[in-house]
């Protein structure tokens, strides 16, 4: 009896799935959306802004990979008559600072002050951001790079 030997399988090129600015899953989509807001209320491109945003959920997750067990809380309140109720969940937890951070925090600022009408913008000047090797301008340059590659949906 002679074995028959099948033809190797042919792989094909799998079209990468387009990315929908502003969509994040996951645990921490709704920390990435908030990011993904305040950095295009603070005039970055829709593109660029996502890219951070999924920058910083991995920024969370090491957080809360480094936190202790006592920074985690959480408190479950009354349930209503319609069933419904609230859970509120707090941690901290240590980890490097992240290019992501360090920017969110810059436009956190600026829109903070913006707020408290010290300033008449919320925009981030990108020639303001530090510049040079591990500066917060190559972190966007790479970024906007990222950004490039990728396929977006309509």
């Amino acid at each position: 009896m002679t074995a028959t030997q099948n033809p190797p399988n042919e792989t094909q090129a799998t079209k990468p799935k387009p990315i929908t600015l502003g969509e994040f899953n996951g645990a921490f989509g709704k920390f990435q959306l908030s990011a993904f807001g305040d950095l295009k209320r603070a005039g970055f491109s829709a593109e660029i802004s996502h890219k951070v945003a999924l920058d910083f959920g991995s920024s969370i997750g090491d957080a809360m990979r480094n936190g202790d067990d006592e920074s985690f809380r959480n408190k479950v309140g009354k349930a209503k008559k319609d069933g419904e109720a609230s859970i509120r969940i707090s941690a901290s937890g240590m980890t490097r600072t992240s290019k992501a951070m360090s920017l969110l925090r810059v436009v956190q600022t600026i829109e903070g002050l913006n707020k408290e009408e010290l300033l008449n913008t919320r925009k981030v000047d990108i020639k303001t951001l530090s510049e040079g090797k591990n500066s917060l301008q190559e972190y966007l340059a790479e970024s906007g790079k990222w950004a490039s590659e990728q396929v977006w949906a309509e």
